[in-house]
């Protein structure tokens, strides 16, 4: 059964900014607690941390924003951290919050991150000199128009514009109010007249699941090989793990390979994807729960390899990957929409797995025809793919003995 335990999942909350035309362009990432009724933030920088981890690790950026930007508050202690240097510079506007002093130090580092490449926006307003002297780095000016009468409003209005930024209206509640700050000049939108915060919850991604995602990601991404080497290098767990494999009895050459550049570079790029996509199932604690779906993952991976091989060889390596990845959505706890939405795996694969169809999907149903006894669907796919009964039980059977062998 899926751990549904409090433990287990996470939660944040997210609020549309809204341009103009009424249309989304970003959403305010807010911190929420499981169960709560309310933000309920007692520290602002774990409850920074944790919509960070929860956004970026836990529940993945595409699948929480999809491809808007993500508007999140920061303190002095973030600002200044190099934690910040992570984050996406072109889907993350860092909202300055109101209450952070800016001395000498803060400025330049703040300076620092715009000339990298960050987005700066002065959360909530209040006309004092700290603030001011973000008006030289910021691009953008949250007003919450509760604060202000209509006549303030308008000033500090004229007073963004002067500095060229762009103003961002918060807490508008009703449309009379969204007229007159449209009429005063405000370009960006927020508030209970657009949408209320909307709670999202999710079932966790393991935690060690997550390094081997961003580097499977790094791979489809054809990032530089030298930094995906140092990524794997860097994570003890993955390491051991690929270097084990490949000094298995069945792969190991004349002499042991003993780091992570040689396994990359006897590999090639699609094989060491495919073996770390294997690494998902497998469990540092020995869980027999994921032992016993690392076997079978592992058994209908070699099982499509080898139907490949006496169909089409150029696809083999693809569907062994099929083969694995057709579990994720057990070993996630979540359905295949959520689990593929923030790991890169070939279009094909994809197709076959969320929508059915594409060149790889007869292979894939196939595959879970094979346990069943609905004889008449598995004669048409052997019939499609040009196999005999014989050729798909030699398969399974050897696919299975491969399975055990190696785990």
């Amino acid at each position: 059964m899926p751990n549904t335990s409090p433990e287990s999942r996470v939660c944040l909350a997210r609020q549309p900014i809204l341009d103009l035309n009424e249309s989304i362009v970003a959403y305010e990432m807010l911190f929420r607690q499981i169960n709560a009724t309310n933000a309920n933030v007692i520290n602002g920088t774990a409850a920074t941390a944790d919509v960070i981890m929860n956004l970026f690790n836990n529940m993945g950026l595409s699948s929480v924003i999809g491809n808007k930007k993500a508007f999140i508050n920061f303190n002095e202690y973030f600002i200044q951290n190099d934690i910040i240097n992570i984050l996406p510079k072109d889907r993350v506007v860092l909202e300055v919050l109101e209450d952070v002093t800016v001395d000498e130090k803060l400025f330049t580092q703040l300076k620092s991150l715009v000339q990298t490449g960050f987005t700066l926006a002065i959360d909530d307003f209040i006309d004092n000199e700290s603030t001011q002297k973000l008006f030289e780095l910021v691009k953008i000016m949250k007003i919450d128009i509760s604060d202000y009468s209509r006549e303030q409003l308008l000033e500090y209005a004229k007073l963004g514009q002067q500095h060229k930024l762009t103003l961002l209206a918060e807490r508008v509640e009703t449309k009379e109010e969204f007229l007159i700050c449209k009429e005063m000049g405000f370009e960006l939108y927020q508030g209970y007249f657009f949408a209320k915060p909307e709670y999202i919850e999710q079932q966790a991604i393991p935690s060690n699941k997550v390094a081997i995602i961003n580097i499977l990601n790094d791979i489809m991404a054809n990032k530089d090989i030298a930094d995906i080497e140092r990524k794997i290098s860097q994570d003890v767990s993955i390491s051991y793990k690929l270097l084990r494999y490949i000094n298995s009895a069945g792969l190991r050459r004349d002499t042991e390979i003993e780091s992570i550049q040689a396994v990359i570079q006897l590999l090639g790029v699609k094989p060491l994807y495919r073996w770390l996509s294997l690494f998902l199932f497998t469990n540092d604690n020995n869980s027999n729960n994921d032992s016993g779906l690392f076997v079978t993952a592992l058994t209908r991976a070699f099982f499509l390899e080898q139907i490949a091989k006496q169909t089409n060889p150029a696809i083999a390596n693809d569907l062994f990957i099929l083969g694995i990845f057709s579990y994720l959505d057990t070993l996630l706890k979540m359905p295949f929409s959520e689990a593929l939405k923030d790991i890169s795996i070939p279009e094909n694969i994809k197709a076959a797995l969320l929508e059915k169809k594409g060149p790889y999907n007869n292979y894939y149903q196939l595959a879970l025809l094979v346990d069943t006894e609905n004889y008449d669907a598995l004669a048409t796919i052997l019939d499609s793919l040009n196999l005999s009964a014989n050729q798909v039980t030699d398969a399974h059977l050897s696919a299975m003995q491969t399975a055990n062998n190696l785990h």
